[in-house]
């Protein structure tokens, strides 16, 4: 999880920022995923009644990182405010789905089996859970089946 008050690098080689925490851990955000963060936290604020406007920037400038982190804090702010979730983060393909088994098949042609998980906090996101570990689900799949249901 990000923190608000970090200044990120960015590469644009690499096409993502670095962010580096106090406790010496980094984490990498690629630029398209901060572009897509910014469209679903505004579209979720203004369904909370919170009317967000977007300044153009470019991709991978700190400007872009900054507009994320502001929209997330606010929207925090608010979930916290209205004692709700945030639904932003969640992968729309799989809600509902939270501990069924199910095939998939992404936007990339790959197939897999997984468990549908959720993580804990004001703004879940879905997880891939498998004998062999547990990822973050992706945004968006070709097609979902459910092969067992709980």
């Amino acid at each position: 999880m990000t923190e608000s008050n970090v200044t990120p690098r960015y590469d644009y080689l690499e096409g993502c920022y670095t962010i580096e925490h106090a406790s010496g851990d980094s984490e990498l955000l690629d630029f398209d995923t901060c572009l897509d963060s910014i469209e679903r936290y505004a579209i979720e604020l203004t369904g909370r009644g919170a009317g967000v406007r977007l300044p153009r920037f470019p991709r991978g400038s700190l400007a872009a990182y900054d507009t994320m982190q502001n929209l997330r804090d606010k929207l925090r702010r608010i979930c916290e405010e209205q004692d709700d979730l945030g639904v932003a983060d969640l992968t729309q393909d799989l809600i509902g789905l939270e501990g069924e088994l199910v095939s998939v098949e992404d936007m990339h042609g790959t197939t897999r089996r997984f468990e549908v998980g959720r993580t804990e906090g004001w703004i879940p996101t879905h997880l891939e859970i498998t004998i062999s570990g547990i990822m973050p689900a992706e945004r968006e799949y070709k097609y979902i089946t459910v092969l067992w249901s709980t």
